[in-house]
């Protein structure tokens, strides 16, 4: 009687040591996802940033009067 008693409570005290690890390991996977999003927000508005050109913005930015008058007052 008492062997199973103490069984039963090795049983529980792994039992309860498995369920930490568990919780552990999900906390730990979580963070690990959180960092890899970041990253990658990190990544994307990297690549969004270098997206634009400044010169081409100024381009764009310019009427189509204004650029035709750049032109031709460029010397050849």
């Amino acid at each position: 009687m008492k062997l199973k008693k103490e069984l039963r409570a090795v049983k529980e005290i792994n039992e309860q040591a498995r369920r930490e690890r568990e919780e552990q390991e999900r906390h730990k996977q979580q963070q690990q996802e959180k960092q890899q999003q970041k990253m990658e927000q990190q990544t994307h508005s990297t690549i969004h940033q270098h997206h634009h050109d400044p010169m081409k913005m100024g381009l764009e930015k310019t009427g189509s009067s204004d650029l035709l008058k750049a032109v031709s007052k460029v010397p050849t």
